[in-house]
Formats: structure tokens, C-alpha cells, sequence
């Protein structure tokens, strides 16, 4: 299977791209070829995987983002937490306060939230939630970062958008 993805993948006189061509080239033949094996259940898990994995090795996934996606927010102290706002379950709020003390890039989004729990209303009813633009002060936001704040909000339509996840950031298969 390497023999075939670097005999196969686009050439190019530039050694970081031919290595880019031969990577993604591999991803798509490793993916076609255990996907074939899968029952249809069992691929989007298998597609999740992978396309995380890609992502974590790139430096594009987080640790902290990573764990928070697969296990929440873990034992918090919910007495030394912020008020929780109207409108959430002290759940929701625990795991956003989690998100917000260990990814960067959502430091604010406890405040962002309590500051007008109402611009959070689309996501919270739309029937296909990935497609819900988030609230401009959120627009530098990771796709995963995007799925982490469904977890908290839609945690029902994790699996769901994480079909869409995968499709924007690998293409549809």
C-alpha cells in the first residue's frame, strides 16, 4: 500500500508538497480500505478517528479539546464556578466553564454566553445545528472547537455533526 501511494500520489519537484501529495494520498487509501471492511455503523466511527488523528498530529486538536470531546468536563467543584445563567442546566455550564479554563481559544466563552444566553437559541433548536452560524464573537473558532460548544449545547447531535465534521474537513466520501 506505501509503494502504491508514492508511485500514485501527484508528483511534485517541491519535497514538502510531494510529502503533503503522498500523505493525503495515504489517508485516502488507508480510509478506502478499511472502509471497506466496516459496516456502515461503524464507519463514521472509524472516519471520526481518523480524521481527528490527522488533525491531533498536525497540532490542529488540542489535548485538552480532544479529552473534553471524549470525556466532558470531568469532577468540578461547582461552588467555586460563576453563577450559572438562566436559561442553562448547571450540566451545560460545568462543562463550558471546563472549556473555557482549558482551551485558549475559548477563554471568553463563559462570558459570551452569560453576557446573552438568548444568541444561543438557534443552535439550541435547529434541527441540524452544525449548519448555525455561532455568534460573530465566535468567528475565529476551529471546526472542532464548533463541535465542543454542540457537546455542550446539543450533545444529542454530537454523532450527527460529527458526520458534517468530517465531511468539511476531509471531504464527503
Amino acid at each position: 500500500l506505501f509503494l502504491v501511494c508514492i508511485q500514485s500520489s501527484e508528483k511534485d519537484p517541491d519535497i514538502e508538497k510531494r510529502l503533503k501529495n503522498i500523505r493525503d494520498y495515504a489517508s485516502l487509501a488507508i480510509y478506502n480500505n478499511v472502509s471497506r471492511g466496516l459496516f456502515g455503523e461503524h464507519k463514521i466511527t472509524f472516519s471520526f478517528m481518523l480524521t481527528t488523528a490527522i488533525m491531533r498530529n498536525a497540532g490542529d486538536i488540542g489535548d485538552a479539546e480532544w479529552a473534553l470531546l471524549l470525556v466532558g468536563a470531568g469532577i468540578v467543584d461547582e461552588s467555586s464556578l460563576p453563577v450559572c445563567p438562566a436559561g442553562l442546566e448547571m450540566s451545560q455550564w460545568v462543562l463550558l466553564c471546563t472549556i473555557g479554563q482549558r482551551v485558549e481559544a475559548l477563554a471568553n466563552i463563559t462570558t459570551i454566553v452569560a453576557d446573552d444566553v438568548s444568541a444561543w437559541t438557534d443552535l439550541c433548536d435547529a434541527e441540524s445545528p452544525w449548519g448555525v452560524p455561532l455568534p460573530p464573537t465566535l468567528e475565529g473558532v476551529t471546526a472542532f472547537q464548533h463541535l465542543l460548544l454542540l457537546k455542550v449545547f446539543r450533545p444529542e447531535k454530537v454523532v450527527e455533526c460529527a458526520s458534517e465534521f468530517i465531511a468539511d474537513e476531509m471531504g464527503k466520501a
